[in-house]
């Protein structure tokens, strides 16, 4: 994350809510997770509203491995998850290792698993809450596998959360300013349900290596655009940044960009919508929201959840690639955050146990072997420990900004990850 001069009222408002929700899944309880969104929500069978259980993709096919993702308004503890034959016998249940997340934050709070391949049919997929005093059956939902009848499409609303006090000593190395007051209603995003948008102006393509159904997609969308030009020109700038980090063509050709052909619409607003867009209606895996801004801001809403906004005057600094470690490969800033450790956080790029030489490296990253691979403190917290002195997820270290190229050999892992399903 990045930032000079000033942000506008988008990021001042963007930076609050980043600040928000890292705080409260890094603090609120003992046992925290990655913060993931799903490709597509759906409908769901149960009784509370603002609850749902989603699947990416959307209709998984027979004998193929998919994603749950678990969303809810309210926030649940030590959580379970079943996937049910109709005669409630069990086929599928999520790990009890303590590698599965146990409470969420984000807004909706959401939860992701991932599911061996299951045989044509029709399943029931429970979710528990309470597990760890017997497990409380919370809500579920039909699942069909290769059936003509489809998983239907549904949104998971978001409850607004009003910014703390700015406190420049805890937020995350982003000096943002009190923003100024709006000049007039006539910006604001409409409501979901009347939004200028429809599939069809979702296909302009930014940079496409494959079929939509194979690839990892990422969906550009404007803000303080005035013209199609300059906001294609910039979205094609900002993907070709991917080539000048050290991913390589197996990993790059995974990701198609995409661009919303329509900028006479602002999606600045710090609300649903560009998850509305990026789920319901583009059906993308992500979207990049950037703003007409020469100032340098970007940020990613959480880990691996695949939301991510940034100015366009940040594109040149390798902004995108950044915070796309973030939103697609979980990857954790390697500066220093905050200085107090959260607990039960696992990220693939930071150790929690240091091997006392910085040339040495940390437990767990033997295998690198001479791959440069060491266990330099602080990474993203003080008492934890990064690969490599310098990369492209420490641009701020000891308070100076700047922008390495290269992600480290733990980070590479994280990329190959995440996009291991995708050709």
């Amino acid at each position: 994350m990045n930032n000079k001069n000033d942000f506008p009222l988008f990021f001042a408002i963007l930076s609050c809510l980043f600040v928000i929700s890292l705080q409260f899944y890094l603090q609120n309880t003992p046992q925290t997770q990655q913060v993931l969104k799903s490709q597509a929500q759906e409908v769901f069978n149960i009784n509370q509203p603002g609850n749902g259980i989603n699947f990416t993709p959307q209709d998984p096919k027979p004998d193929s491995s998919f994603k749950l993702v678990v969303s809810s308004t309210t926030s649940y503890q030590w959580i379970h998850l079943k996937i049910l034959k109709s005669d409630n016998s069990l086929v599928w249940e999520a790990p009890k290792d303590g590698s599965q997340p146990k409470t969420a934050s984000g807004n909706p709070n959401t939860w992701t698993y991932s599911s061996v391949g299951l045989p044509e049919g029709q399943y029931k997929v429970v979710f528990f809450i309470n597990c760890n005093k017997g497990c409380k059956e919370q809500f579920s939902r039909s699942l069909f596998i290769g059936s003509e009848k489809k998983n239907e499409i549904q949104v998971v609303p978001t409850e607004e959360k009003k910014p703390p006090p700015v406190n420049n000593q805890n937020q995350v190395k982003k000096t943002v300013p009190q923003p100024p007051p709006p000049q007039n209603n006539n910006n604001q995003t409409q409501p979901d349900n009347v939004l200028p948008v429809n599939a069809t102006m979702c296909n302009t393509e930014i940079r496409i290596w494959g079929p939509k159904e194979s690839k990892y997609n990422v969906i550009f969308l404007p803000s303080k655009y005035s013209d199609a030009t300059s906001f294609i020109n910039d979205a094609k700038t900002a993907a070709n940044t991917m080539d000048q980090t050290n991913l390589g063509p197996n990993l790059i050709s995974k990701i198609n960009f995409w661009l919303l052909n329509r900028v006479d619409i602002d999606l600045h607003n710090p609300s649903s919508t560009p998850t509305v867009i990026r789920d319901t209606i583009c059906h993308m895996n992500a979207f990049v929201v950037i703003e007409n801004n020469p100032t340098i801001g970007g940020v990613s809403y959480g880990l691996g959840n695949g939301s991510v906004a940034l100015t366009s005057g940040s594109i040149p600094s390798l902004t995108l690639p950044h915070e796309l470690g973030h939103a697609i490969a979980s990857l954790m800033d390697e500066y220093q955050l905050k200085n107090q450790t959260p607990m039960d956080i696992q990220v693939i790029n930071c150790s929690k146990q240091s091997s006392g030489n910085e040339g040495t490296p940390c437990p767990g990253w033997e295998q690198y072997g001479p791959s440069g691979v060491g266990c330099f403190q602080v990474c993203g917290f003080n008492d934890w420990f990064r690969p490599t002195s310098d990369s492209i997820m420490a641009g701020g270290i000891n308070g100076v900004w700047h922008m390495n190229n290269i992600f480290n050999p733990p980070s590479i892992t994280g990329w190959e990850i995440a996009l291991s399903n995708y050709q």
